[in-house]
């Protein structure tokens, strides 16, 4: 009787557990960039999370997997200066959501000069980043970035963002 999980599949043989060798468990290696850059003063923050947990944002810079760079203009005026950048590196198919909002009005700035989000596998099998083949060396981008509003305040519960599915293996 064999039982299917995931990508493995767990036969059982002579009342043991045992994996079956025509099936191997589709591991990847990849890491996300996420990047906001803007010129003026304005408060922009980049927002991101990890299978929809917790916000990775200036308030909470490192969270499953995923770290912020800086709070670029926290108070809208001097440094650190933009960009914001979120980076991380996994072994595992994930579900990511990325945004940003203008925090406070001392400038304003709906449009930053870059958003730009990137997956590069890192590994020796193909990964599938929203429905498109990711060959090893290659790079899936986009510079497709949700703007969640003015002084939202409450962003990391905003339901929305960009939306990355990442699967080890090959697309279906």
């Amino acid at each position: 009787m064999a039982i299917q999980f995931w990508n493995n599949q767990i036969l059982f043989v002579n009342g043991q557990i045992a994996m079956d060798p025509r099936c191997c468990y589709a591991q990847c290696s990849y890491t996300v960039r996420v990047t906001i850059d803007w010129s003026n003063n304005a408060d922009l923050d980049l927002y991101g999370t990890v299978d929809g947990r917790w916000a990775i944002y200036y308030a909470r810079p490192s969270h499953d997997g995923l770290t912020l760079s800086v709070d670029a203009h926290p108070v809208c005026w001097g440094g650190p200066m933009p960009p914001e950048e979120q980076t991380g590196a996994f072994d595992a198919g994930h579900t990511f959501h990325f945004w940003y909002d203008q925090y406070s009005n001392c400038e304003v700035e709906t449009a930053p000069g870059t958003h730009h989000i990137e997956i590069a596998n890192t590994g020796a099998t193909p990964i599938c980043v929203n429905g498109q083949v990711v060959n090893p060396g290659q790079t899936w981008q986009t510079d497709t970035l949700a703007y969640a509003g003015y002084a939202t305040w409450g962003s990391p519960g905003f339901g929305g963002g960009t939306e990355v599915e990442v699967v080890c293996g090959s697309c279906p």
